[in-house]
């Protein structure tokens, strides 16, 4: 099979994606609804993170018009745009992921309150559909992004691998951009909500829970989707382009490309087993999905390598491949217990097992693909991880509603149950980012051409001292953020007690533009060490962010009220230090 051909199929493998994604929205549309209290109260709801969306695309676009003109000036040779168009398709894409998993979730609040009335069973299984749209969506939009870059580039256009791999950066830019402001804004936001929430001096049950829902579906299923779409974007492209540069065949090009493929279909398939009884635990019936998704992934990975590459090299990517999506299931299992130093520590040594086993089997193409088989399951671990918001909200809409004692017992249940999923989805996209971070760190220091690093080299040492403290700096700044936004809507509240959406306004307005500071850090920090002190200090850098940001970050998952997002302070400085790397070189 040619090149245009293992295209087309993985562009097939999306549309399934994305069909099944849009057919699941629809099953939800389509239900009716009973209860005007219930209605109005999700209507609220849905409000408040419609605006907060709203005002999150105006910030995305002026950002994107500057990095626009900045990629045109200074990577786009012979007035060929290649980088600045896959730069704003990535925008497009990350914000129809964004717009998807919010109206999955709006749609699905009030009728997963009204089912809890009947059979707590259909309740978890609608939730599941909405969190199920949520995934595949993301993982289809960010598979489809990539392939038609690379076959519009290659085989329409008819420019070389390495302009099309190249024009990828472009695309990872852009997913970045939108998932600044989604991740670090919606952190910001939803820390706002819930600490507004938790306030007494709320006029009645209602109104004190829309904050709170709107935090956890700002935080929940925008946040974290757009974090672990960024990843898997960033994850797929590191391992294309370090296929391309280590081994240089367009083998290693289209294998991360297909297990992402698989990965999409086997999702699709262990959708059908998420279902529960009456007497079933929410936890066992996504376990057994995920289980059956990383079971089927397992079995194809070697008959996938054996197709592109010769028999022992085929042993090896698939190892890489294999540890990725163990270590997927095992660090959910780690963050499903109670938070402790004993978990920190288990899960950086499963981190540091991985990349030891990735290296070893497959070199620094096998770091990326690592990245990529854990982020393999992300359909169905998304999907998973964004129905828990969503039961959370319908457990919380019947409690200050008219869902009667039945519902009210059922919402109870479930959202007991619904705790523990919190922190391994969080542990799974902070892991996954976290390894896709690194994957692209491993890329610029096969870009730059760094064939070892001297510590004592004053600069490079300058350099990891530097990393050491910017995740620190950066958790600050996304605290007192925080903080801040929290004081700006109860103060709005006090002034406006009759225009709820005046000061849901004003939180979203002060959250995105407290993005500022710590995205100037993220971006700023790579682009000044490397042309002050040089590449190598700016792998210090960014090696030394990963080895106090890597404990620190998984410390601090148990810690709801503040969500650090320390993980995407990696990714961005990764991504801007891959980018300018020819620059800084140059």
């Amino acid at each position: 099979m040619d090149a245009p051909s293992f295209l087309l199929l993985i562009l097939l493998t999306t549309v399934i994606a994305l069909v099944t994604a849009v057919s699941f929205s629809f099953h939800l549309r389509k239900r009716e609804v009973e209860s005007s209290g219930l209605t109005e109260i999700a209507e609220m709801i849905r409000r408040g993170g419609a605006l907060f969306l709203t005002k999150k695309y105006a910030a995305t676009g002026v950002l994107a018009a500057a990095v626009s003109l900045l990629l045109f000036y200074f990577f786009d040779e012979d007035a060929q745009p290649f980088m600045t168009a896959s730069f704003l398709f990535g925008v497009l894409i990350a914000s129809a992921a964004d717009h998807v998993g919010m109206h999955s979730a709006s749609a699905a609040h009030v009728h997963v309150a009204t089912a809890l009335k009947i059979n707590p069973a259909k309740a978890f299984r609608l939730a599941f559909v909405s969190g199920a749209a949520t995934g595949l969506s993301c993982a289809g939009l960010s598979l489809l992004g990539i392939t038609l870059i690379l076959y519009i580039l290659y085989v329409i256009f008819g420019e070389t691998w390495e302009t099309a791999v190249r024009s990828l950066l472009g695309f990872g830019a852009g997913i970045s951009s939108v998932a600044l402001f989604a991740r670090i804004g919606g952190s910001i936001f939803a820390s706002a909500m819930r600490q507004r929430g938790e306030q007494p001096d709320q006029e009645d049950s209602s109104g004190s829970i829309v904050p709170e829902c709107v935090g956890n579906d700002v935080g929940g299923i925008a946040g974290l989707g757009t974090d672990v779409l960024e990843s898997h974007v960033l994850a797929i492209i590191a391992a294309v382009t370090l296929g391309w540069t280590t081994i240089g065949t367009e083998s290693a090009i289209f294998f991360p490309l297909m297990i992402a493929a698989f990965g999409i279909l086997t999702s699709v398939i262990a959708s059908a087993f998420v279902r529960t009884r009456k007497h079933i635990k929410v936890s066992k019936a996504l376990r057994r999905g995920i289980f059956v998704n990383a079971l089927l992934l397992l079995l194809t990975t070697f008959i996938l390598a054996r197709r592109f590459f010769p028999a022992a090299m085929a042993w090896e990517v698939s190892i890489a491949c294999i540890a990725g999506i163990v270590a997927a299931l095992l660090m959910r299992f780690l963050m499903g217990r109670a938070p402790s130093s004993r978990t920190v520590g288990t899960s950086v040594l499963l981190l540091i097992l991985l990349i030891a086993i990735a290296q070893m089997s497959a070199g620094l193409y096998g770091i990326a693909l690592a990245a990529v088989g854990m982020l393999s399951i992300l359909g169905i671990a998304l999907a998973a991880d964004a129905s828990v918001p969503v039961l959370m909200n319908a457990s919380m809409i019947v409690s200050a509603g008219d869902g009667g004692a039945a519902a009210k017992k059922n919402a109870q249940e479930l959202a007991q149950g619904s705790n523990s999923l919190v922190a391994k989805g969080r542990g799974y996209a902070c892991a996954a980012s976290l390894l896709a971070a690194l994957a692209l760190m491993v890329a610029y220091g096969d870009a730059a051409m760094l064939p070892a690093i001297d510590l004592k080299t004053p600069a490079i040492f300058i350099g990891l001292l530097l990393g050491g403290v910017l995740p620190f700096l950066f958790s600050s700044m996304i605290a007192h953020a925080a903080q801040h936004a929290a004081r700006t809507m109860a103060a709005a509240q006090r002034r406006q007690k009759n225009n709820a959406n005046r000061s849901l306004s004003l939180t979203a307005t002060t959250a995105l533009l407290e993005t500022a500071a710590p995205a100037i850090l993220a971006i700023g920090a790579p682009i000044l060490v490397g042309f002050v002190l040089g590449s190598p200090a700016l792998a210090g850098l960014l090696f030394g962010s990963m080895i106090a940001g890597l404990p620190l970050s998984i410390s601090m998952l148990s810690k709801p009220s503040c969500d650090p997002a320390i993980a995407s302070l990696l990714k961005l400085m990764a991504v801007v230090s891959l980018l300018t790397a020819p620059l800084i070189a140059g």
